[in-house]
């Protein structure tokens, strides 16, 4: 459990700047109920520290999410600097704005029974 070494930042911190998911094993040993907990307080710290203290030039704060955990492993999101990467997750949609539309009601008598024509 936390407070976690500056050697297991920095091999994270490393490999998060080389590809965006991460999986971290072996977090809470022996303390199952506190590993989502250890997780979220390892998230925290390697945005505030290990991420964000080589800012590039715009300024820019890259974040650190806690995407999962499962047993005593947490997989751990921080999005690249440069779009430019083909290592980069490429989020996909087909949303199209206005794209459905409400189905018109039936006509019903003063019962509630649909008219059929």
């Amino acid at each position: 459990m936390g407070p976690f070494s500056d050697e297991t930042l920095a091999e994270i911190g490393k490999a998060l700047d080389e590809t965006e998911l991460v999986e971290v094993r072996s977090i809470a040993k022996d303390h199952k109920r506190q590993v989502f907990s250890t997780a979220e307080m390892l998230a925290a710290t390697l945005e505030m520290d290990v991420m964000n203290s080589d800012e590039d030039s715009s300024g820019d704060v890259r974040p650190v999410v806690l995407v999962s955990t499962k047993g005593f492993s947490a997989i751990f999101y921080c999005p690249m600097a440069d779009d430019s990467n083909p290592d980069k997750i490429v989020l996909r949609t087909s949303y199209k704005k206005n794209q459905w539309t409400r189905k018109e009601k039936p006509e019903r008598d003063n019962r509630g029974q649909i008219i059929k024509d």
